[in-house]
C-alpha cells in the first residue's frame, strides 16, 4: 500500500492557532448544553441508566450487571466519579459518600454534570483526532476544515451534553481506524497489533464498532504482509484483549449477556422488516450532515476508492461500518455517529482535489460548509438552554395543586422530592397504560382513583394514548415548548377526572 502524496508544510504556529480554533469552536457549542434540565434526575433515561450502573461500580460492584451497553463508558466514568467526589471533598464540599447519598435520595446534579463533562471531553478529542489525521493525511484546511465542520455538526452537538456513550464510541472507533491506516502503510504488526486493541476498546464502548474487525483482519493479506497468517492471529487475539480489558463480565456473564443481546438484537439490530435497508441511515446523513457536506464526501470516497493508499482503505473502513448500521432495524440518528468524522474528512479531500484551484477555494468552501451548518447547531444551543417543559410543568403543579393530592405521573413527566406536599405514584414503563388504547374501560378506574395524572408526548398529534386521555378525561394544565423531540421538552398535559377540577 503507497503513502498518499504529502501535504503541504504549515507554520507549526498556524497548526496550533488552526487546532485551537477547531477546539475552542466545539467547545462554544457544547459548553452550553451541559445543565440542560438540571435539576432532572431523567431527564434522558439513557444518560440515568448510564450514571446508575456507574455508581453500582462507585459502590464496589465489579460486574455492574449491566449489557445494553458494554463496560468501558461505565468503568472511565465510575472512575471520574471517584476523582470529583475525592476532589470535591479536599477542596471543603461534600464527600464522595455524602455525594452518593444525595444522589440516592434523588438529587443527581453532580453526577449528571461530571457525566456530561466526560462526554464533552470525547467530543474534543474527536475534534482534535479528526484535525490531526487531515493534517497528516491530506493537509492543514482538510484537517482544519473537516474538524471546524465537526464542531459546529447539529448532531455532535446534541449528542455531546448527554452523559452517554455514543460520543465516546465515535472518538475510539476514528482513533482505531486513524491505526488501521497506520498498520496498512506500515505494515508493521505492532502497528495492526495497536489498532487491534483500539478496535476491541471501541466494542467495548458500544459494540457496533467490533464490525471493523472483519476489514482488518484481512488487511495482511490486502495489504501483502509478509506473515499474513501470523498477522491476522495477532490481530485477532489483540482485537478479543482489548474488548476484554474494556468490558470483562460481558465474557465472564456471557449467559446473561446472551439472554439480554437475544432480547435486544431483533428490535434493534435484527434484519430490517419495517424500514428500508441503507435508506434511513443515508437519508438521516442527508438531514444531519446536510447535502453539501454528503456529496462532497461521497465525491471524496469515490475519488479514495479510484486511488492507492490510506484514503482508499479510509473509504473501505468506512463504507464497512456504513453498511453494517444501515442494516439494523433501528436506524436512529445517533447510532451513526461515527459516520462523520471520516465523512467529513472525505468531503475536504473531494475539495482539495480540484484541479487548478486558487488559494481561496479550500477556505471558501469551509466558509460554505459551516454557514449551512452553524443555524441547526445554533437551534440545538437554544433548545438545550431553554428551560425544559418538565420542569415549568412541576413548577406549575407546585404553584397550582393543593396539598395532599394524590397525583400519577408516567415517564418524561415532572419529577417530585420527599419535600413535596403530595402523594406521588411513578410509572416509569406507562404500564398502567397498556390497554388505554384499545380498552378504556379497563384502564378508566386504576386512572381515575387519582387526583391527578402527569402524562408526556414526544408526538402529541399522533399519539393514540394521548387522543384516549383528551377524550375521558379534563385537561387542567398544559406545558408546551419547542417542538417535542425526544429527549427534550416533551408536551406536558395534567389531566384530572370529571369533577375532580379544582
Amino acid at each position: 500500500m503507497t503513502a498518499s502524496r504529502l501535504p503541504i508544510s504549515v507554520s507549526p504556529w498556524i497548526t496550533r492557532l488552526s487546532l485551537l480554533g477547531a477546539l475552542g469552536l466545539g467547545l462554544l457549542f457544547r459548553w452550553p448544553g451541559l445543565r440542560w434540565g438540571l435539576p432532572l434526575k431523567f431527564a434522558h433515561i439513557d444518560e440515568a441508566v448510564v450514571i446508575h450502573y456507574s455508581m453500582r461500580i462507585v459502590a464496589g460492584a465489579l460486574n455492574p450487571g449491566f449489557y445494553d451497553y458494554p463496560g468501558f463508558f461505565l468503568y472511565l466514568l465510575a472512575g471520574l466519579f471517584r476523582i470529583l467526589g475525592t476532589l470535591h471533598g479536599v477542596l471543603g464540599g461534600a464527600g464522595m459518600d455524602e455525594l452518593a447519598g444525595l444522589y440516592y435520595a434523588g438529587s443527581a446534579d453532580f453526577f449528571t454534570l461530571a457525566a456530561r463533562a466526560l462526554t464533552v471531553g470525547f467530543a474534543l478529542l474527536t475534534i482534535g483526532l479528526t484535525f490531526s489525521m487531515g493534517r497528516r493525511r491530506g493537509g492543514a484546511w482538510v484537517g482544519f476544515g473537516a474538524a471546524s465542520l465537526l464542531a459546529v455538526n447539529a448532531l455532535h452537538v446534541r449528542e455531546s451534553h448527554y452523559g452517554t456513550v455514543d460520543v465516546a464510541a465515535a472518538f475510539f472507533t476514528l482513533w482505531a481506524m486513524d491505526r488501521i491506516l497506520d498498520f496498512g502503510l506500515s505494515r508493521r504488526v505492532r502497528d495492526g497489533g495497536e489498532a487491534a486493541f483500539l478496535v476491541g476498546l471501541a466494542a467495548a464502548t458500544k459494540y457496533y464498532p467490533g464490525i471493523l474487525f472483519a476489514p482488518l483482519v484481512l488487511l495482511p493479506w490486502w495489504a501483502r504482509h509478509e506473515r499474513p497468517v501470523y498477522a491476522s492471529a495477532v490481530v485477532s487475539l489483540l482485537t478479543a484483549a482489548g474488548f476484554f480489558c474494556g468490558s470483562p463480565f460481558t465474557l465472564l456473564a456471557g449467559g446473561e449477556f446472551a439472554a439480554r443481546f437475544a432480547h435486544l438484537a431483533p428490535k434493534i439490530v435484527g434484519v430490517p422488516n419495517s424500514s428500508a435497508v441503507i435508506l434511513p441511515t443515508l437519508a438521516n446523513l442527508w438531514r444531519n450532515a446536510g447535502p453539501a457536506a454528503l456529496g462532497a464526501g461521497v465525491l471524496g470516497i469515490g475519488y479514495a476508492l479510484a486511488e492507492k493508499g490510506v484514503w482508499r482503505l479510509l473509504s473501505v473502513l468506512w463504507l464497512t461500518l456504513f453498511a453494517f448500521l444501515g442494516l439494523w432495524r433501528g436506524q436512529a440518528p445517533h447510532y451513526s455517529l461515527a459516520l462523520y468524522p471520516p465523512l467529513f474528512l472525505f468531503a475536504f479531500r473531494a475539495a482539495e482535489r480540484i484541479p487548478r484551484r486558487g488559494p481561496a477555494v479550500m477556505p471558501l468552501f469551509a466558509a460554505i460548509l459551516l454557514a449551512l451548518s452553524v443555524p441547526s447547531s445554533l437551534r440545538e444551543v437554544r433548545i438545550a438552554r431553554a428551560t425544559d417543559t418538565r420542569l415549568l410543568a412541576g413548577k406549575w403543579v407546585r404553584e397550582n395543586v393543593p396539598p395532599g393530592s394524590k397525583i400519577l405521573r408516567f415517564a418524561h413527566t415532572p419529577e417530585f422530592n420527599a419535600g413535596d406536599p403530595f402523594s406521588v405514584s411513578v410509572d416509569f414503563t406507562n404500564r398502567r397504560l397498556a390497554n388505554a388504547s384499545t380498552n378504556w374501560e379497563k384502564t378508566r378506574d386504576d386512572i381515575l382513583s387519582f387526583d391527578g395524572i402527569l402524562y408526556s408526548s414526544f408526538d402529541p398529534e399522533n399519539d393514540p394514548v394521548l387522543g384516549v386521555l383528551n377524550k375521558n378525561l379534563v385537561v387542567v394544565h398544559r406545558e408546551s415548548g419547542f417542538p417535542p423531540r425526544f429527549p427534550h421538552h416533551p408536551q406536558v398535559t395534567l389531566f384530572a377526572g370529571p369533577g375532580r377540577v379544582r
